[in-house]
């Protein structure tokens, strides 16, 4: 591929405005366009063009060259501005990106004010979307994050705000999916940093903690998957079925709900501990299985 490094000189000052093109003939006739117009992206080379005029600034070739890659013709470009870096009009210091630029205050805050309130469509949220999963999450890249993070306390009202957050998320059924699958994948690897898997057995809440669970479900809708369990557990069971208590004491259940809400205990374990797919909760079993 034929490529060409080329500049816009002032022949005034002596700086110039350095590019890189493939056509080289389209290129230079684009610039005037613009430059002519007052539109060109380089807010210096153009304020340079209406002080000193069209016939302060010559057009010269500085290099002609064969290159692989559009790639690789602008590293040859940045090789020719980081030489002439002292008198140039080109905001950015490498010709593949905008980084490194030093933006004023006043700069900052037109993009600011530009960038509030303003949605991307559906289609531009979808792409983002798309590029986000298909980003490589490696360990060299969140490392960084994690230590950066790593002990900084947050403020009541942040906290606040996540658990705002969180009690309104929906989660898909894929998305449940997905989580559990790279939580599978991150214990196998790297089993020392999880516990022992035991689940809640064991695990006592303070009383705090329990008063939040309470008001946390209190008036939520029942998963509807969850009342065809309990409805299941006592289904052929007209006089109910019999639970010992941690005393010693056989009490017969006609209704999951209200016998659990009246002995403090978790209707879905009820539920589980009269179908048989659970041993013990907070001291009950079944009768049966006690004898």
């Amino acid at each position: 591929m034929q490529g060409y490094v080329y500049q816009w000189r002032n022949v005034v000052n002596g700086w110039s405005y350095l590019g890189s093109t493939v056509h080289l003939r389209k290129r230079r006739n684009l610039h005037l366009c613009l430059l002519r117009s007052n539109r060109h992206h380089s807010p210096h080379f153009q304020a340079a063009w209406n002080r000193y005029g069209e016939v302060s600034f010559v057009f010269e070739v500085l290099a002609e060259l064969t290159c692989e890659s559009e790639l690789e013709l602008r590293d040859r470009e940045s090789e020719y501005l980081s030489r002439e870096s002292a008198k140039l009009y080109n905001a950015a210091p490498e010709a593949r990106s905008v980084l490194n630029i030093k933006r004023s205050d006043e700069t900052r805050a037109r993009i600011r004010a530009a960038l509030v309130g303003r949605r991307p469509s559906a289609e531009i949220r979808a792409r983002m979307s798309e590029a986000q999963r298909n980003r490589a999450a490696s360990t060299r890249n969140l490392a960084p994050l994690f230590a950066s993070r790593r002990g900084v306390p947050l403020t009541p009202e942040h906290r606040a705000k996540i658990a705002e957050s969180n009690r309104r998320r929906v989660l898909s059924d894929e998305t449940r999916a997905r989580m559990r699958l790279a939580h599978l994948r991150a214990r196998a690897e790297d089993p020392s940093r999880w516990p022992p898997v035991r689940g809640f057995l064991g695990l006592r809440h303070s009383p705090e903690t329990k008063q939040k669970m309470s008001a946390a479900h209190r008036g939520k809708p029942k998963n509807p998957a969850a009342v065809l369990k309990q409805a299941a557990s006592l289904s052929g069971r007209p006089n109910g079925a019999l639970l010992l208590s941690p005393d010693g004491k056989v009490h017969r259940v006609l209704n999951v709900s209200a016998f659990a809400r009246e002995n403090g205990l978790d209707q879905r374990c009820v539920s589980a501990l009269i179908l048989g797919k659970r041993r013990v909760h907070k001291g009950w079993t079944t009768a049966n299985h006690a004898a």
